[in-house]
């Protein structure tokens, strides 16, 4: 009576799609989320410093390790060192310091509830003529160096944590600034 009853599924081809782009997209943010969920577990800092390598150059994000709770002091360290104006940013508002030759450029902003975050783009390179700024990349660390006219320039954008000198080291110990009039260094290693 019910033909639909009869039918023989032993016929039937199953048919397997691939992924769509937004499905691989939801897959890899799981991944980066578990990720950035398990560094949080290992790192007893408030505040954390992550270097995330793309196009040959390094990003360098300090930023509040915990929604909500916790301290995010590296981060509002490093805003508050930087004697450059504020300016209005998306984020909130911020700070900039980029080197005459584009190899640092350092934010920092302000967002609110969420905290201070910064992040320190460091591009591969050299310039001048005597190489003032240089950088090397080998993950999974960055160093940045300047001497000359461009460590001088860069000191005068911070403030000095003793006379002629600006030093800087993360709850974590993987990001230290160190500045004088002659010399600019910037090291992150993992």
């Amino acid at each position: 009576m019910n033909q639909l009853a009869s039918v023989d599924h032993s016929q039937q081809r199953h048919h397997f799609r691939t992924p769509s782009i937004s499905q691989k997209v939801f897959k890899l943010f799981g991944v980066v989320l578990i990720g950035l969920v398990s560094m949080r577990v290992t790192s007893s800092a408030d505040t954390l410093a992550r270097g995330f390598p793309f196009g040959g150059q390094v990003q360098i994000t300090v930023y509040k390790g915990t929604l909500g709770q916790g301290d995010d002091r590296d981060a509002r360290i490093l805003m508050d060192a930087m004697n450059v104006p504020l300016q209005t940013s998306p984020l909130g508002p911020g700070k900039a310091i980029v080197d005459s030759s584009k190899l640092l450029n350092w934010t920092c902003a302000d967002r609110g509830q969420a905290g201070y975050h910064c992040a320190l783009l460091v591009r591969p390179g050299q310039s001048g003529s005597d190489l003032q700024s240089r950088t090397q990349i080998s993950p999974p660390g960055v160093t940045y160096m300047a001497s000359g006219e461009e460590a001088l320039a860069l000191f005068e954008m911070l403030v000095p944590t003793a006379p002629g000198v600006f030093e800087f080291m993360n709850q974590e110990q993987t990001l230290k600034i160190s500045a004088t009039p002659e010399k600019f260094e910037l090291v992150y290693r993992e």
